[in-house]
């Protein structure tokens, strides 16, 4: 027997698309093959709806949704426009679905591991540069002064606690990743307060100083721990106030 006919035949178009999903899909593909540049006018809604083979009032409503996340925006009388840059309603989508999700708590777990893997992979593949070193180092002292300081704010370790993983991000060098890393910092926010505040209800402030220091030993290459136990310790109190 050909084993071959036993393999499930893949296409990414096995889910039916809409029309209107056709048309979204088009024009964001333009925009990833270059076709369509940031800032460029898109042809009219009659124009679009021909090259498509598409309804008029379906290009609309395509639009409409485009404008909704933010890709593309109408100036009137000019024309419709590809945005010039990343805006945040473009990511909402992403938000909505983990909102309402079953099992919310553990895809955002699992959208915060994997982003934060491959912050510490792209720095470790690609080097920590001097200037980046020196200035998470600055950070990370700042931090700990901050965090074991008897009177020690939360709601301002949690701000600087954020700072410096954003500033792991941008150290990247990789624009893609620092947006999606800086959206779930966001979407974390009051979880990392939760975390903090744990930390102190135990007396275990200590605890926050290593996980920094035990992050910038691994993107330093002077960690004796594997990534994989970097980051598992660095979830210990946050991954709790999900009660997973």
């Amino acid at each position: 027997m050909n084993t071959s006919e036993k393999r499930p035949k893949y296409s990414p178009t096995n889910k039916k698309q809409s029309a209107v999903d056709i048309v979204i899909n088009k024009i964001v593909d333009d925009v990833l093959t270059g076709h369509y540049k940031p800032g460029d006018k898109l042809p009219t809604e009659m124009q679009l709806a021909e090259m498509m083979s598409m309804s008029k009032n379906t290009v609309r409503e395509a639009i409409k949704i485009l404008v909704a996340y933010g890709a593309v925006e109408i100036r009137r009388p000019e024309g419709t426009f590809i945005t010039h840059s990343f805006t945040p309603k473009m990511l909402n989508p992403v938000i909505y679905s983990l909102l309402f999700s079953k099992s919310n708590a553990d895809d955002l777990l699992g959208l915060r591991r994997m982003i934060d893997t491959g912050v510490f992979l792209l720095i470790i593949d690609r080097g920590l540069d001097k200037e980046n070193e020196a200035a998470l180092e600055a950070q990370h002292k700042f931090y700990s002064s901050l965090v074991l300081s008897r009177d020690a704010d939360i709601d301002m370790i949690a701000r600087e606690d954020i700072c410096f993983h954003q500033m792991l991000a941008a150290a990247t060098k990789n624009e893609l990743v620092k947006v999606f890393h800086d959206y779930v910092a966001d979407l974390t926010a009051e979880s990392r307060v939760r975390a903090i505040e744990m930390c102190r209800r135990d007396d275990n402030m200590q605890y926050l100083v290593d996980v920094h220091r035990a992050t910038l030993d691994l993107v330093e290459r002077k960690s004796k721990y594997s990534l994989e136990e970097t980051i598992d310790f660095s979830y210990i109190y946050w991954k709790t106030t999900y009660k997973l």
